[in-house]
């Protein structure tokens, strides 16, 4: 247990995820004079009340959110001193905090987590499946140490690259009827064979295929972002049916014939279909990479260097 200011930090956090000294007191299995007698040792101690109470609801006060802001940073400087004794061993026993979505969580953070706990055995891991959005307002709260995602810039946060996702137009055979709509489009074993790399891969007009339907991530999406660049390129664009939150969603539904596309090359690799055909523009957009992201400027366990390394060492081709 704590001991000092931060003994009943548990207490506090519940009446204020609860908002009731009554409902707190049941999670926490104690009664509630108990509980009231604990928060007012605190508010007599720091001289300031914790939070507004009314007849059924309790509501933190500005000192409240400080006392809690506080716990957790005391708590984080004790993770990271027990992470740097733990560092001096040889058999690396640490604890690493990653999170990812979507692709980077099916096919990226498991590999590289597979080849580093067979090299450290005694490696702990604590893995957070969210939206970016999510995962980067954890990741500046220090509630995680690595994020694994598509790169997009942020003030606060440094990355290191592991390879580039390149984008490309998924279509559904069913809507290709033009001869040479056919001659140009790759198949998913193309892609796995780095085909849309060459120098001399084949490239359409968005006008090509503008009358096919189109299945569109939503706005928050950085893809989306990138889809609406080349729009306004081509000063053209087709008509969305449907709108995902997650890009598997979309490739799976442009898989079924609903319509087309954007997806990743990683994804087309690690589950290559046959009913679709791939396209690359003549409008070349911004290069697009999966990267590990963390707060900058913040000191980084071992444990989340080394799964930077072996991340850079896996994918260094």
């Amino acid at each position: 247990e704590k001991d000092g200011m931060f003994e009943y930090e548990k207490y506090i956090r519940a009446i204020s995820e609860d908002g009731s000294f009554t409902k707190a007191a049941e999670r926490l299995y104690v009664t509630q004079p108990a509980l009231s007698i604990a928060v007012k040792k605190i508010e007599d101690e720091l001289g300031r009340p914790l939070f507004i109470r009314g007849k059924k609801h309790a509501i933190l006060t500005e000192e409240g959110r400080r006392y809690l802001e506080a716990a957790h940073e005391a708590a984080e400087i004790e993770r990271r001193f027990l992470d740097c004794l733990k560092e001096s061993d040889s058999s690396y026993s640490g604890t690493i905090r990653v999170g990812g979505a979507g692709i980077c969580m099916h096919y990226v953070i498991p590999e590289i987590l597979t080849q580093l706990r067979q090299k450290y055995p005694g490696l702990k891991v604590e893995v957070t499946e969210e939206s970016f959005y999510t995962l980067r307002e954890l990741l500046l709260k220090q509630e995680l140490d690595l994020v694994l995602d598509s790169e997009s810039y942020h003030a606060d946060l440094s990355h290191v690259r592991l390879f580039p996702n390149m984008l490309l137009y998924a279509v559904p055979k069913e809507y290709l009827s033009s001869q040479l709509l056919l001659e140009k489009g790759m198949t998913a074993e193309d892609i796995i064979n780095r085909r849309h790399m060459s120098k001399d891969s084949p490239l359409i007009g968005m006008q090509e295929v503008a009358d096919i339907p189109y299945l569109s991530l939503q706005s928050r999406n950085e893809l989306y972002s990138r889809a609406e660049l080349l729009f306004s390129h081509y000063n053209c664009r087709p008509k969305t049916v449907m709108h995902f939150n997650q890009q598997l969603t979309c490739y799976r539904y442009a898989e079924q014939g609903f319509g087309a596309a954007f997806i990743g090359d990683t994804l087309i690799k690690a589950l290559p279909s046959d009913k679709l055909l791939f396209y690359l523009f003549d409008y070349k957009m911004p290069e697009r990479w999966i990267s590990i992201a963390y707060k900058k400027d913040e000191y980084l366990s071992k444990g989340a260097i080394l799964f930077i390394e072996m991340g850079k060492s896996i994918y260094k081709t």
